[in-house]
């Protein structure tokens, strides 16, 4: 198991709630471009940094909030850092902010990929249920760097009583259903 010791922070930069991305609003624009940067980070670094959304369900501006919290080892983070500093739109979009210890916390979460469901393994019935559950989510699109194709993908949060001993990251930085990765949820 990692014991992740230390965070950082990445807020929205106010300056773009001036700006209209199409139809979609800004919030949603800034987390489907910034996951994506950190998916091609995590990737092509092999870095594995599980993230959290300290303002889930939460705030104005989004089910997901305006900050991502990514975990780490102070070495880890600083290397992640550096590199996303290096991105020209994270630049102008992205307030980076201190690598910081992570503070004593009773509450603890994990944050989940959820794939749309298949209508294949479903009953018609359990499908609809699936869905609309699924529609519930915060989610995003994205497109597969390996094939192209457009997806959704909806994050859930499940709030728990300790750490887990196991847990699995994708690529994303977001837990597996069956191996969560818990985080400490401040």
């Amino acid at each position: 198991m990692t014991v992740y010791t230390h965070y950082v922070e990445l807020i929205l930069e106010p300056g773009l709630f001036q700006a209209s991305i199409g139809t979609r609003p800004t919030i949603v624009y800034w987390h489907e471009r910034l996951l994506k940067i950190l998916h091609g980070i995590f990737s092509s670094n092999n870095l594995h940094l599980p993230i959290t959304f300290p303002e889930y369900l939460s705030g104005d501006f989004s089910k997901l909030g305006k900050k991502i919290r990514v975990f780490g080892l102070r070495d880890e983070l600083v290397q992640f850092r550096d590199l996303l500093r290096q991105n020209d739109w994270v630049k102008l979009s992205v307030k980076i902010m201190e690598v910081k210890d992570i503070p004593s916390v009773k509450k603890m979460a994990s944050f989940h990929r959820v794939q749309w469901p298949k209508r294949n393994k479903n009953t018609p019935e359990n499908y609809i249920k699936k869905c609309r559950e699924f529609e519930l989510l915060p989610s995003v699109k994205l497109q597969s760097s390996s094939n192209k194709n457009w997806f959704i993908l909806g994050i859930s949060k499940k709030n728990h009583d300790n750490i887990i001993e196991k847990g699995k990251l994708d690529t994303y930085g977001l837990s597996g259903s069956m191996n969560p990765v818990v985080l400490p949820d401040f």
